[in-house]
């Protein structure tokens, strides 16, 4: 889905000024976050049931907004916190319908 811009973003983007630190961390995202993340997520998907799995995919994007806020001090707005609350009213009210 990113394939499109990141090949117009590479053009402009002379990749030699990458240090072998900077194409260390593109491996690190590569291989933990992408794929080590995708083979838990997985795992814990095939224990349970997918109506479970699929009501919980709506925590990964407020975790995310917490995450960002605590580590990289990112700012927290309204229409966040509206956002996060409807997911979560949503997990609710799924949790309460089974």
């Amino acid at each position: 889905m990113f394939l499109p811009v990141a090949l117009l973003e590479v053009r402009a983007f002379p990749l030699s000024r990458l240090a072998r630190e900077d194409w260390a961390l593109v491996g690190y995202y590569s291989v933990f976050v992408t794929v080590v993340a995708f083979l838990l997520w997985a795992r814990g998907v095939a224990r349970v049931p997918a109506s479970a799995a699929s009501v919980f995919t709506g925590v990964l994007p407020i975790s995310a907004l917490g995450l960002s806020h605590l580590v990289l001090r990112e700012s927290v707005t309204v229409a966040h916190l509206l956002a996060a609350t409807l997911v979560v009213a949503g997990i609710v009210v799924l949790a309460r319908a089974n």
